[in-house]
Formats: structure tokens, C-alpha cells, sequence
């Protein structure tokens, strides 16, 4: 009895911890991948969108998706320029 007392209590912990660790490891990925794709993108092929004029992220995506510059990317790379910016 004890031992199934120690393994729930370890799986509990181990199924508990990894709820609260994949936001962090969500935010590394768009730090470490996501953001600099995004700044290339962006420095090499969209330099024209003005952040300025749009005051949300779906208004921002759908400026670039209207850009003469950016409107022939992929759909990823779009979005990759929106998080960037």
C-alpha cells in the first residue's frame, strides 16, 4: 500500500509541475525561434507596415496580410512578423 501511495504522489507531482511549465516553455520557444524569424522577415521583406496605425494583434495581421510587400508570404511567416512587431 505504501509503495502505490509513492508512485501516485510522484505522478501527481510530475502531472502538476508540467501544467505550470508549458507556458514558460511556450514563451522561450517565441523568444528563442518565433521573434528573430519574425525580425528577418520583417528587416528584409516588410519593412513598409507602420505598427502605429493598427491597435490590435488581428488588425496588425491583417495589415500585413494586405501589404503589397508581405501579402505574397506563407501564412507562418506573417504571423511570425506580427508576433515580432
Amino acid at each position: 500500500m505504501t509503495l502505490f501511495f509513492k508512485l501516485f504522489f510522484f505522478l501527481s507531482l510530475v502531472t502538476f509541475t508540467n501544467l505550470f511549465a508549458y507556458p514558460n516553455y511556450s514563451h522561450a520557444v517565441k523568444e528563442k525561434k518565433i521573434y528573430p524569424m519574425g525580425k528577418k522577415i520583417f528587416e528584409m521583406k516588410c519593412s513598409g507596415v507602420d505598427v502605429t496605425k493598427y491597435d490590435s494583434y488581428d488588425a496588425l495581421l491583417d495589415g500585413i496580410k494586405v501589404t503589397k510587400e508581405c501579402s505574397h508570404l506563407k501564412t507562418s511567416y506573417k504571423e511570425a512578423v506580427a508576433l515580432y512587431l
